[in-house]
């Protein structure tokens, strides 16, 4: 059976309100995060070998680390809420990481402490 490609404007495993979003698991439960809890923001891809995955890890103020990729459902609309609600984020930042293929390309794509990119490694990674 063929899975059906999933639309832009699509949720996926995502809910969102005013002040977040929560995350939906494999399992049906639950995470809820806050815009405002969100601390630093890493854009980077995944060498699969024969493909590259987008992936972002999104460091929050009670020290944790969500990491989401592509091919979760809901990604495109994600990465609009993010920009609509964390505002310094560019538009195209995929297409930045893109090139150079196969490279990991850590990018810092947001960080509300306005540090810069080595800082916010020591303290992240």
């Amino acid at each position: 059976m063929k899975e059906k490609q999933r639309s832009s404007d699509d949720f996926g495993a995502f809910i969102y309100n005013d002040h977040g979003f929560a995350l939906r698991s494999e399992t049906g439960s639950l995470t809820e995060y806050k815009w405002a809890g969100i601390i630093s923001i890493f854009g980077y891809k995944v060498d699969l070998v024969t493909t590259d995955e987008i992936s972002m890890d999104i460091f929050t103020n009670d020290n944790s680390c969500l990491t989401l990729n592509e091919t979760l459902p809901g990604w495109n609309q994600f990465n609009d809420q993010l920009r609509k609600n964390i505002g310094l984020i560019s538009d195209n930042w995929v297409l930045q990481i893109s090139a150079p293929a196969f490279e990991t390309k850590l990018t810092l794509l947001f960080d509300r402490k306005c540090r810069n990119l080595k800082q916010v490694i020591r303290e992240c990674y």
